[in-house]
Formats: structure tokens, sequence, C-alpha cells
């Protein structure tokens, strides 16, 4: 690990503000000039391969002796890194409070279950 993220982690404090940092980062030294949206479309690619893991996982292929489900992990966080080069590239600088902001709105909702459904 290098830059803020490292730095946040190894103090016990990372937040997706220093992850968002860290990948920024990362960007600007491994892939200078990337278009943003190449950014934005990579988290739909991520979410591909994370999908194609989980079903390989779900299928309890082990015939080749992988642990599918650990690969099925390690695609949902590319999803997530993915997500938050993302953000830096669509302007979005404080990922914790938007994230925050985001979830105090879908924790809202409210959905139709057995228990809820008046007959």
């Amino acid at each position: 690990m290098d830059g803020a993220f490292a730095r946040a982690f190894d103090q016990g404090q990372w937040t997706l503000n220093a992850l968002a940092a860290s990948v920024s980062e990362w960007h600007a030294r491994e892939l200078p000039g990337k278009p943003s949206m190449v950014r934005v479309a990579k988290v739909a690619e991520e979410t591909g391969e994370m999908i194609g893991a989980h079903i390989k996982a779900a299928e309890l292929d082990r015939r080749d002796g992988r642990d599918r489900l650990a690969e099925s992990w390690d695609e949902w966080a590319d999803v997530v890194i993915s997500a938050m080069g993302a953000a830096e590239a669509l302007g979005i600088a404080d990922p914790d409070e938007w994230l925050a902001r985001r979830w105090a709105v879908v924790r809202g909702r409210r959905f139709a279950t057995a228990d809820r459904v008046s007959t």
C-alpha cells in the first residue's frame, strides 16, 4: 500500500475519502490521461467480473481446486476500488459524506414484506 490510504490504514483510520485519494494517486501515476468515462465504465466492467465470480462460486465448481468464493470477494473489492476512481473522476470531493447522505435516503425506504402486507 502507498499514499494517503496506506497512512490512514496503518493508523487504523481508513475512510472512503482516504481510499479515493489513494486510488486517485494511483490513477495519476499508472494511468495518466485516461478519460473520466473510462473510470466510470470500469465500475461496470468490474461488476460483471464480480457477477461471473459469484456464479462460479454458486456452481461450486471445484474441479480446478480454486477458492471461487474468495475470488468473488476479491472481485467485489475491485468494484469498490473502481467506484472510488469513478467518484474522483466525477468530481465527488467527499465520498464519506456522499455515501452517508445517500445511505440516509436508502435506509428510509420501506419494502413490502410478508409481515407488512395487509390482507
